[in-house]
């Protein structure tokens, strides 16, 4: 069963909160939603129709209150919540009685198609993914060992990852991308614009182990991430400067670091071993 930002088990139904209405406009006579978190009246509307209806179930507004109340789904997206599900109407009714609705985790850190194909890993793991109540996966991937085995242009690579994705994902996804190469870095506004791709991310191990905490001192470019160019730290400077200069355009895009340090993890090996 495909499952678009919510999940149903035998004890809870969860709503991934990217698809839930912000609570401050609800109850102020809006003219979209239909329940008032102040008081027991709801605004009276007409007759609503979506594809989904989870009715009667205890609703969890994180943080403020719980109510029961019906949500009606419309493309993928909470429309409607209603204390009183009369009004409406959908091709799917799910009964939700005696059940907690939650709102769904969403998972920012995550590895689809390390160690599998990305296909066959992305189905197994979204799909334990929501037996724990994550609806959304965001997932990195860079170029290199131990995901496509490749390294190109993210204008051409990333094509291929979305294309292996479809059709694969218990659950909504998207990608966090790291740029090895300085074309990758050159590509990050594209990334941005085109792909809605905000988050890049730079690890710091790489500069000399691979990742199986193998020192490759000198070679983990060539060896590891099939790449000619140095990655270090100058790599990370020109990696920071890009994602500042997006940001003077309220971008938003943000920069995740790896904060493993390769020297550290080396020592701390050795002296592991030898004891």
């Amino acid at each position: 069963m495909k499952l678009h930002g919510w999940c149903l088990d035998n004890d809870f139904l969860r709503l991934a909160p990217a698809h839930t209405p912000n609570l401050d406009t609800i109850g102020k006579n809006h003219k979209k939603y239909i329940i008032d978190p102040k008081s027991e009246q709801g605004e009276k509307l007409s007759e609503k129709k979506g594809n989904l209806l989870i009715k009667d179930g205890l609703v969890v507004f994180p943080g403020k209150f719980t109510r029961k109340a019906s949500l009606l789904i419309e493309n993928g997206k909470i429309s409607h919540i209603a204390i009183n599900s009369d009004t409406l109407k959908a091709d799917q009714v799910i009964d939700a009685e005696g059940k907690v609705v939650f709102p769904g985790i969403i998972d920012s850190h995550f590895h689809v198609g390390i160690y599998k194909p990305l296909s066959e890993d992305a189905k197994s793991e979204s799909k334990s993914a929501i037996a724990g109540g994550v609806t959304t996966i965001l997932s990195y991937f860079r170029a290199g060992k131990n995901y496509l085995n490749k390294n190109e242009p993210y204008t051409k690579l990333f094509e291929e990852v979305i294309r292996l994705s479809q059709g694969n994902f218990y659950c909504d996804y998207g990608y966090n991308l790291a740029p090895i190469t300085s074309v990758h870095i050159e590509e990050i506004p594209f990334l941005t614009k085109e792909w809605g791709v905000t988050t890049y991310k730079y690890y710091m191990f790489y500069k000399g182990l691979n990742l199986k905490s193998e020192v490759r001192r000198g070679s983990v470019e060539k060896e590891y991430l099939l790449s000619d160019e140095p990655y270090d730290l100058g790599h990370l400077f020109k990696i920071m400067k890009k994602i500042s200069e997006l940001n003077k355009n309220d971008k938003k895009v943000r920069l995740s670091i790896h904060a493993e340090d390769a020297e550290l993890i080396r020592i701390h090996l050795e002296d592991v071993k030898r004891k």
